[in-house]
């Protein structure tokens, strides 16, 4: 596995006095913040698929000369995952480094950096699900809202699988929260019953409580939420340990990464998980050749996230943050590894998730 990852300012760029439009005379570069949970139990994870794929887009620009002659600069900080140390990084990243967007995720790290953008004019774009982030007046959204997952999964469970009963096993996190309300809410309405709900905190290394009182209740579907990767091996392996085999076992986009095979072996084959599609062919002869293991839909919406803005600053011809951000706001056509996405005049993207099965 290839990690070209620097915490700091990463050297893709340092170009001084080229020719660009009036509205770039005093800025010889683009700098762009990317603020990810880089250490922790979810740190791997977040580094290849919210921090690489920014690097490559950069990269990628840059080899074509920038956006207006201006080329692309990256600062990279780790925000632990906490609001308190998310909030002082962005700080930095305005304050200090002067970036123009910030590529950020985790939904409490997000909510802390928003009002500080805000106040600034800095724009965030954010893989992260919770909806008060797409209704910010400074923020984008490049996933599909938290609530929809959970909506998504609910109707998948109840129609296509058959379940009945279903039981929940989630981060205690506000995003996940509402996710799971959502597909309570969604799965009881179709007539199912959901029979045990269970919260575990994102440090945790062992759900065996948890599991056992999920196992007490016998749900025809298991719904575990996590924002890394590891709880879902974790619970699969645990779960197989309590003797619990659960009808059906759907997760998020993360379930389907390699670290979950590790941990729970061929209990991983076969379940499945909510996530967005994307172009294989782009992971295939891009992505995977660049950093030597596949790309999941949270990889390719990073991407594709941070291709917008640049195609944003293209089309406004501007770093004026109003100027740029409203017309983020109005690019409906993006051709990205995602499709044809957009927005329609907020910072809410026109994406849908489905339902895919682990091989």
């Amino acid at each position: 596995m290839h990690r070209a990852l620097t915490v700091g300012v990463i050297g893709v760029a340092a170009v001084i006095g080229l020719l660009g439009g009036p509205a770039y005379a005093d800025s010889p570069v683009i700098k762009i913040g990317v603020a990810q949970p880089l250490t922790g139990v979810n740190g791997d994870y977040f580094k290849r698929m919210t921090v690489n794929p920014v690097l490559m887009a950069v990269e990628e620009v840059n080899a074509k000369g920038g956006i207006d002659g201006r080329k692309v600069e990256v600062v990279v900080e780790d925000h632990k995952g906490n609001a308190a140390t998310a909030l002082a990084v962005a700080r930095k990243l305005i304050d200090v480094d002067h970036v123009s967007m910030i590529s950020i995720s985790v939904s409490p790290a997000v909510l802390a950096t928003l009002p500080v953008a805000e106040e600034s004019h800095v724009l965030v774009m954010s893989v992260a699900q919770h909806p008060r982030i797409a209704a910010s007046p400074w923020a984008a959204g490049c996933s599909p809202p938290a609530p929809l997952y959970g909506v998504v999964a609910a109707r998948w469970g109840y129609q296509t699988m058959g379940a009945r009963t279903a039981a929940t096993l989630s981060e205690n996190n506000d995003a996940m929260r509402l996710m799971i309300q959502a597909f309570k809410k969604e799965f009881t309405s179709l007539g199912g019953k959901v029979v045990d709900e269970e919260l575990y905190n994102s440090e945790d290394q062992t759900y065996t409580a948890q599991l056992t009182n999920i196992r007490a209740a016998n749900p025809d579907l298991l719904d575990v939420q996590s924002v890394g990767a590891q709880a879902y091996g974790l619970a699969l392996k645990e779960a197989a340990e309590l003797n619990f085999h659960p009808k059906t076992f759907i997760g998020g986009d993360q379930a389907a990464d390699p670290q979950v095979r590790q941990i729970a072996g061929n209990l991983a084959t076969g379940i499945y998980y909510t996530a967005l599609d994307f172009n294989q062919k782009w992971n295939a002869t891009k992505f995977k050749p660049r950093w030597g293991y596949d790309a999941d839909s949270f990889a390719a919406r990073t991407y594709d996230c941070t291709n917008i803005y640049f195609e944003a600053l293209r089309r406004a011809h501007s770093l004026d943050p109003v100027k740029v951000r409203d017309t983020l706001y109005h690019i409906k056509n993006f051709h990205g590894v995602l499709g044809t996405w957009g927005y329609n005049g907020s910072g809410a993207p026109e994406m849908y998730p489905v339902v895919k099965r682990a091989e």
